[in-house]
């Protein structure tokens, strides 16, 4: 148990790699399973000059995190924002990170499909052209677009709209993008008990979304649409992630999510 309270958080970007506790890292990683996309805040302390200036917009990041011996991604995606300053004797570069790409977010695309093209044939091509991985298609409803379907707009409303037409949901994962039914899980993998990372019994939530808040020891393997399993004085059973937070500063190395059943 000793080796579980010893920190780990690795950053990657630009050809360089940042260690904590060689530096120190500050994160916090916001994750949910809409269609928009994931966002992470990570803050390094008392970098050279000349090594901040090489971290930009636009570059791929990957943050990790976990603890020694295990450790794994919380995070991929592009440099939003760069930002330097100072407060009291440390030199803080702040970095905004987001899971998705600027194809995704601002491309226009204007394209006729012939007739008979299904909806997740239209939506693979659509997705391919984003840059990100595709995760998986798995739509309810299959449209089958008999007079065929143009498209005209910003790529991201495109694919809601082509997605909603499936009577799915679209989400980005770390890099990889989803159309998936709406109560899409992925694996049972993450057992949350005192034995195992619970910091507290989950509470009651009033959410339209979702039912109990939990918190435990930072763990990469939860994300949206994880399922994980409670074992507490107040929630217990198999219950999916909906929202949540990773987040390193301080004494604090913790994960909390928003679950439902």
């Amino acid at each position: 148990m000793g080796n579980f309270w010893l920190r780990e958080i690795k950053v990657n970007t630009a050809g360089l790699e940042f260690v904590y506790p060689e530096i120190e890292i500050q994160i916090r990683v916001e994750f949910d399973d809409t269609d928009d996309p994931d966002m992470a805040i990570v803050e390094l302390f008392n970098l050279k000059r000349e090594t901040e200036n090489r971290i930009k917009k636009g570059e791929q990041l990957i943050l990790s995190a976990g603890y020694q011996g295990d450790i794994g991604t919380v995070m991929v995606g592009e440099i939003a924002e760069v930002h330097a300053y100072t407060e009291g004797v440390d030199r803080i570069c702040e970095i905004e990170v987001v899971d998705a790409t600027e194809a995704f977010l601002k491309q226009r695309i204007s394209k006729t499909y012939k007739e008979g093209t299904r909806a997740s044939q239209v939506l693979s091509d659509i997705l391919s052209m984003t840059g990100l991985e595709i995760g998986a298609i798995d739509l309810p409803n299959d449209v089958t677009y008999t007079n065929g379907r143009t498209v005209d707009g910003r790529l991201k409303e495109v694919a809601r709209q082509l997605v909603s037409d499936g009577g799915a949901k679209l989400h980005i994962n770390n890099g990889t993008i989803f159309a998936v039914p709406p109560d899409f899980g992925q694996e049972v993998g993450v057992l949350l008990n005192k034995e195992h990372g619970l910091l507290h019994p989950p509470t009651r939530i009033d959410s339209d979304d979702a039912e109990w808040e939990v918190e435990s020891l930072l763990n990469y393997r939860i994300r949206a649409g994880t399922l994980v399993v409670v074992e507490s004085d107040t929630a217990n059973g198999t219950f999916r992630v909906i929202s949540g937070e990773h987040r390193s500063s301080g004494a604090e190395h913790s994960t909390r999510i928003e679950v439902a059943e």
